[in-house]
């Protein structure tokens, strides 16, 4: 079939290029002009708005952005099988589309915990070190103790946040429950309650969303967002 520019246009006239102008509507009738010859009368019709494309799906964090996580559990008393607050951590890490190097149990004491913890900095593929449990009033609760000289800098800031949301959610009861932030040789290390009430608040309201950031900074990155 031709297509002209024009209805009245016949095979003597230019004709116009093959197909419609983008964006509009085309309906072709035929229409007998003269006796022996048939002409194609295009109907243009109202200029029509683009579709709509849809948006490509992306994850909440990119590959590059990705933060090789460590989580251990300190307890005496329980089993990887039966981690309900290690689980949360890996969950909570996960979603936000970063990736678990390690999950470990280990037991309870001073130097266990001190000594698995500084194997951790250590590690090439671990950018930030969570630990869950040994945080309480008990004599044999050592965790943050343990923890604590490791630390080249503290992170009050963590603190402060936790406690104050925690209060807000779970009443008094925080008084016991202890929690420490901080940074060892470049690799942010949190230390957080076997809770996962106290878990999800710590990771999904506070570490999660600066594991990134607070990976890049400790490791001498720049942060663009400030001068």
């Amino acid at each position: 079939m031709r297509v002209y520019a024009n209805p009245y246009e016949t095979d003597s006239c230019q004709s116009a290029p093959a197909g419609p102008r983008p964006g509009l509507q085309v309906q072709v009738h035929r229409d007998v002009v003269t006796a022996d010859r048939m002409t194609d009368v295009i109907d243009w019709g109202p200029l029509l708005p683009p579709e709509p494309q849809p948006r490509p799906m992306s994850d909440s964090t990119d590959e590059s952005d990705a933060v090789g996580t460590a989580v251990v559990t300190v307890s005496s008393d329980s089993s990887l099988e039966e981690d309900d607050a290690g689980e949360a951590i890996v969950a909570a890490f996960e979603m936000a589309g970063h990736e678990i190097v390690t999950r470990e149990l280990i037991q309870r004491g001073h130097d266990n915990v001190q000594s698995k913890v500084s194997r951790l900095v250590d590690r090439d593929d671990a950018d930030i070190v969570v630990t869950t449990g040994g945080t309480g009033v008990e004599p044999r609760d050592a965790t943050l103790e343990a923890v604590r000289p490791l630390l080249d800098k503290d992170l009050p800031a963590f603190l402060d946040l936790f406690h104050a949301i925690s209060y807000d959610e779970l009443g008094t009861g925080i008084v016991s429950s202890r929690a420490l932030g901080g940074i060892s040789d470049g690799v942010p290390i949190f230390c957080l309650p076997n809770d996962r009430e106290a878990i999800r608040i710590a990771c999904e309201s506070i570490i999660v969303p600066e594991a990134q950031r607070l990976a890049t900074l400790a490791s001498s990155g720049t942060d663009t967002d400030e001068e």
